[in-house]
């Protein structure tokens, strides 16, 4: 079936498909929900900065040993309200001491080993670990993990909703090496994602089931001058990087993809900071439809809006208001070539929402946004920077 015969079809009443899952299930999200009120009030008294009083965690993540149970909460849409358990470990270094009796902010990232499992109420469950490691006073970093899934999401045809259950198993090992003397890291990739698709009940564009595969190899330049990780204030975060996806490579078909993010932040007062950016990707050759670029934004749900290319820009304005508190706006607008529906956008879309400052030294806020899209209105839990 051809695009224009996808475009004359009937099309039923939109759904609610999902945002992202990513920063519902970061590592780190439920810092704040940790000390329980049933523990004494000696516990408390380790989360106090003497800086200014504030319930703060930064010396009780620098300076923690073992293992630490992390809830996970799950607000997405598109898989329904869930949860799970993350079991955290961060690492430590020679520089340990130093950091833990500092008071400054720490620029250096720390190293984090995470495994997590999860499920919500659709019947979605995933599970799996992960390891980000920053070594050679970060001048190597590695990003990687593995994990299994099966997700019960929507994809799109001209607008009409057609339902998936995707299962599989994903692995991912990303190197990065810095320049010296300099913010620019070189990088190489690797990502393997096996699926195993079955289409429920529905319009028939796609097949009823298909057994595929992902493996890419990537190559990327990055520029990262930010003052922390988490949530940054001041500087650069820039990437450029190209996806080679080959049966050579272990994925059954062959593919391009070149992706870009140009993050900027400014501190224009001691109390607000602007951030920009501009993010994007663009992909060729025999592309499967489940991994074409997709519009990202807060208030727009994933997959809604695919094409061959996609691309997003979207400014954000942080005041702190009172003490660790600050109110966030944000706007932004997506857009889309070769996109089935004919519609490439633009997409706009935007909100507000608060933060807190969680860990001083680690530059760590949490927070809610809520954010309004052209179809839906959705909230998001964030804990770091929303990009």
């Amino acid at each position: 079936m051809n695009q224009a015969d996808l475009c004359r079809h009937d099309r039923p009443r939109r759904r609610r498909p999902g945002r992202r899952l990513g920063r519902a299930i970061s590592l780190c999200l439920a810092l704040l929900l940790l000390p329980a009120p049933c523990l004494a009030s000696s516990f408390f008294d380790g989360f106090k900065d003497p800086t200014d009083g504030q319930f703060d965690t930064s010396d009780w993540l620098l300076s923690k040993r073992g293992f630490l149970p992390v809830p996970i909460i799950i607000t997405e849409p598109a898989i329904g309200y869930g949860g799970g358990l993350a079991l955290l470990f961060f690492h430590k270094s020679k520089h340990d001491k130093e950091k833990e009796e500092s008071d400054e902010l720490l620029g250096m990232p720390p190293s984090v080993s995470a495994v997590f499992g999860a499920g919500t109420e659709n019947g979605t469950w995933m599970a799996g670990g992960g390891h980000f490691g920053s070594w050679k006073e970060d001048r190597i970093r590695y990003t990687g993990g593995a994990g299994y899934a099966s997700m019960n999401l929507t994809f799109y045809a001209a607008d009409v909703p057609i339902d998936f259950n995707i299962e599989g198993a994903l692995v991912s090992a990303k190197f990065e090496f810095r320049i010296p003397d300099t913010d620019l890291f070189l990088g190489v990739s690797y990502d393997f994602t096996n699926i195993d698709a079955t289409r429920k009940p529905g319009p028939d564009f796609l097949p009823d089931t298909f057994d595929d595969s992902i493996g890419g190899l990537g190559l990327s330049a990055h520029w990262d001058s930010r003052d922390t990780i988490f949530t940054t204030s001041k500087g650069q975060d820039l990437t450029l990087s190209a996806v080679f996806n080959a049966p050579a490579f272990g994925g059954s078909t062959m593919w391009q993809n070149l992706g870009w993010t140009l993050h900027s932040y400014h501190p224009v007062h001691e109390r607000v900071v602007v951030s920009l950016r501009l993010d994007g990707n663009s992909t060729w050759g025999e592309v499967p439809f489940y991994a074409r670029p997709f519009v990202e934004l807060r208030g727009i749900p994933a997959l809604r809006y695919q094409g061959d290319a996609a691309g997003e820009g979207e400014i954000d304005l942080r005041v702190r208001v009172w003490k660790r508190w600050s109110l966030v706006g944000f706007f932004g607008a997506g857009w889309t070539t070769n996109s089935l529906s004919g519609d490439n956008g633009p997409f706009p879309a935007g909100g507000g929402g608060f933060r807190y400052l969680l860990a001083r030294k680690l530059g760590m806020q949490v927070g809610v946004d809520v954010a309004r899209g052209p179809e839906d209105t959705a909230f998001y839990i964030q804990v770091g920077s929303a990009w």
